[in-house]
């Protein structure tokens, strides 16, 4: 007969794992602010930082097509250079 786990938590991976030198600190800190446990607050910078992984590598690619639109248009238009007229936004990173 086997043991029904009573806990979610009983039934998760466990990874121990040594930090640097202040690193501890700087989590607790964190998750005093975001209202998080320690733990939840490792998994949701692990999973952000995997997102942002691939959103940059996304972006990397549509980058590289708009550069080499942006150059046809110049080549085929005989231009010199290409200004923008405002500034692109950036969208501010939590």
């Amino acid at each position: 007969m086997s043991k029904e786990p009573k806990y979610p938590s009983e039934e998760a991976d466990r990874f121990n794992i040594r930090f640097p030198s202040g690193m501890r600190e700087l989590i607790r800190k964190a998750s005093e602010e975001s209202g998080r446990s320690m733990n939840v607050e490792i998994i949701h910078r692990l999973q952000n930082s995997f997102a942002q992984q691939a959103i940059s590598s996304e972006l990397i690619e549509v980058l590289k097509a708009l550069a080499g639109s942006v150059v046809e248009v110049k080549e085929r238009d005989g231009m010199q250079e290409v200004t923008f007229q405002r500034p692109i936004p950036v969208p501010k990173r939590d």
